[in-house]
């Protein structure tokens, strides 16, 4: 009998061990990345933050001026009409998007979607949003993603709707820094049905629809990429799924809407990761969002400013911007795993003791 109560004690301590020793791995790694999610998250904001002092550089060795309304001075913040303003903006949205913890907020997407080193994004990105489109590239480059860009020129108010320095010469001369690598697919003009033009046809300018298909153009011969002049929206739609391929996940940036879809679709899907949506609509006008939520492909929507910093704690409007991106990990994980490690160690010492005064007691 007391050889049986000595051995269900042995087993006892055993689990017991093993319990402690199981909890201790697993939070130990639960640790391990979290401090992996945030490094990445903080150098991530780095090469954006570097990014955008390398592109205002730029603008300040063109001869460029900065707008009144880019209180931050990064040249990023676009006039309010020109010949590619496309519709309205506001210059406090567009402001918040160069926030460079924005990058930080694309990792906690790109991660929580489950996206690993060596998968595919497709980037459907307007010229609204200059800003998501640096922390979308800085993310991806950072999680070492392979990135399918397709860009419209077309911007909302503030955007990038200096024609002298659009969206394509902001997303060259990103990849010209080496900060940051995609394959640049297509260009298109944007705005109603991939068409272009600005909202101030006829009244501050004419023929607007050329003057953008002419740097469309011009773009496709500099950068070896096709030009998408598609006769209607369906074909501008269908075109860029095939361009696209396979991908593990999509990004819309701005509001173009052949990414967005047309009319009262523009507005429907939330801000942010979307995984899968109820109701999604059948037919026409309907956008590249709902085609890869349709095929149970996940979506990050880039296009509420503010109801991206809310819901992912980047503040809006913020100036000046953050210098200090060091992660902030949280080390009860580490506490609690090197505690149970301890603990694992001083029972399996105990377990050994006492097997060893079984043995020498048989």
């Amino acid at each position: 009998m007391k050889r049986i109560i000595r051995i269900i004690g042995f087993f006892a301590f055993f689990s017991l061990a093993v319990i402690a020793l199981f909890f201790s791995i697993v939070f130990f790694n639960s640790y391990c990345s979290e401090k992996s999610c945030k490094t990445l998250s903080a150098n991530s904001a780095k090469r954006m933050a570097t990014l955008e002092d390398y592109l205002k550089h730029r603008m300040i060795d063109r001869g460029i001026e900065f707008v009144d309304e880019d209180i931050n001075a990064t040249g990023l913040v676009g006039p309010e009409f020109t010949e590619l303003t496309s519709t309205p903006g506001d210059e406090r949205e567009k402001r918040s998007t160069l926030n460079p913890m924005s990058a930080s907020a694309c990792v906690e997407m790109f991660v929580s979607s489950g996206l690993k080193e060596g998968d595919t994004i497709a980037v459907g990105a307007s010229g609204s949003y200059p800003g998501f489109l640096l922390a979308v590239l800085s993310a991806a480059t950072e999680m070492k993603l392979n990135v399918r860009l397709i860009l419209s020129l077309g911007s909302s108010m503030y955007g990038a709707t200096r024609p002298e320095y659009n969206i394509f010469d902001i997303a060259g001369d990103a990849k010209d820094s080496g900060l940051v690598e995609y394959e640049l697919l297509a260009v298109s003009r944007g705005y109603k049905d991939d068409m272009g033009g600005s909202v101030m046809e006829g009244i501050l300018f004419e023929n607007t629809q050329e003057f953008s298909l002419e740097i469309c153009r011009k773009e496709a011969e500099k950068r070896g990429c096709l030009l998408i002049n598609p006769l209607d929206y369906e074909t501008s739609v269908k075109e860029r799924l095939e361009l696209f391929g396979d991908v593990d996940l999509f990004v819309n940036v701005g509001g173009a809407p052949v990414n967005i879809g047309n009319g009262t679709y523009s507005f429907s899907v939330p801000v942010g990761l979307v995984e899968e949506m109820d109701n999604i609509p059948e037919g026409e006008g309907r956008g590249l969002v709902y085609e890869y939520l349709d095929e149970k492909v996940p979506v990050v929507n880039l296009l509420d400013s503010k109801g991206f910093s809310e819901k992912y704690g980047v503040e809006f409007d913020l100036s000046p911007f953050p210098e200090d991106y060091s992660p902030s990990v949280d080390y009860t994980f580490l506490v609690i795993s090197i505690s149970l490690a301890l603990m694992s160690i001083v029972i399996l010492v105990a377990l050994c003791i006492i097997f060893l005064r079984i043995r020498n007691e048989e």
